[in-house]
């Protein structure tokens, strides 16, 4: 199993299993299968850990992702569990594709258990899911890097309303509905500073370290650390991006 850790000297842990599936990759006949699958391997998950581990899940559009913090002294019982989660695919994954394609963990865990996650062994997905509910409203972000374009995903927010972040593996879209008005993009560089605040109010917990870096590996070939990321940010300056996002932004003005 791939792995990527980021320690941090606290009692506690968050691990999260990372699929490529999401609700764009059901076709109609099988709509609804991917949450009743998720809601039962979060049940296999509570079964097998202790009682007080909080186990969730989440079924993004082109991604799903299984949860679950606990306390450092008892992270042993994830090994079985994870392993009663991975052992036989899902029937959907079956019909339709998709699979586990990396684990992260963030926290404070034992070097043994770290080893004996990543010693294990499931079937890699035998296919790639198609996208069978196709995105509208959107603009895509070829030409920005992932962090570059969850800051202006998160910038937009903020100052357009109205929009929402998809992580593609043919390209990363950000969704913009009725109500989406452009801000003046020279307050883009005002908001590098409040980006940064936000990151590292993250970066506090363990759970909020383990989503931003499945956010900034989904669908990327080599491994983003969280010091690679926090180095990126320091050079990033999409000012200097100024016609690329123009171009994005054509369509919508138009």
């Amino acid at each position: 199993m791939e792995l990527i850790f980021e320690g941090k000297p606290l009692k506690s842990f968050c691990f999260s299993m990372v699929f490529n599936i999401g609700w764009r990759h059901e076709p109609p006949e099988l709509r609804g299968s991917l949450l009743r699958t998720f809601d039962d391997l979060v049940g296999i998950l509570k079964k097998e850990l202790p009682e007080y581990f909080d186990v969730s899940k989440h079924i993004d559009a082109e991604f799903s992702k299984l949860k679950v913090w606990g306390t450092s002294d008892e992270a042993e019982s994830l090994l079985e569990a994870v392993h009663k989660v991975l052992a036989l695919p899902p029937q959907i994954f079956l019909e339709i594709g998709g699979g586990l394609i990396f684990s992260v963990a963030a926290g404070a865990m034992k070097s043994e258990v770290l080893k004996e996650l990543e010693k294990m062994k499931f079937p890699r997905p035998s296919k790639a899911p198609k996208v069978h509910i196709r995105p509208r409203n959107f603009f895509k972000t070829f030409n920005l890097s992932r962090l570059e374009t969850i800051f202006l995903y998160s910038f937009l927010r903020e100052t357009a309303g109205e929009v929402f972040l998809e992580l593609s593996a043919i390209g990363d879209r950000i969704h913009y509905g009725k109500n989406f008005r452009l801000s003046p993009f020279h307050e883009i560089s005002k908001y590098k500073d409040r980006f940064k605040a936000s990151l590292a109010k993250q970066l506090e917990t363990t759970e909020g370290t383990v989503d931003l870096l499945i956010n900034l590996n989904i669908f990327k070939k080599e491994k983003v650390l969280i010091r690679d990321a926090l180095e990126e940010l320091e050079n990033l300056d999409l000012l200097k991006k100024i016609d690329t996002i123009d171009k994005m932004f054509r369509r919508v003005s138009s």
